[in-house]
């Protein structure tokens, strides 16, 4: 059986100096791509962007 593990980050910890919400959609790729090679060079590696929400960003990675 597979098991997932998933993070939720809220855009105020991405967002240091510019509003999220008012990024293109291309910037906000940017920000979600930067954070997830923050995340997998920061500990365990395999984390995957999935989705976002209005206040929202989801990663998940299969936990081994």
């Amino acid at each position: 059986m597979k098991i997932f593990e998933y993070k939720v980050i809220d855009y105020e910890l991405i967002k240091p100096m510019v509003e999220y919400s008012l990024l293109s959609e291309e910037l906000k790729q940017v920000a979600i791509s930067k954070y997830e090679d923050w995340l997998n060079s920061h500990g365990a590696e395999g984390w995957q962007y999935i989705g976002r929400g209005d206040q929202s960003i989801v990663f998940m990675r299969e936990k081994t």
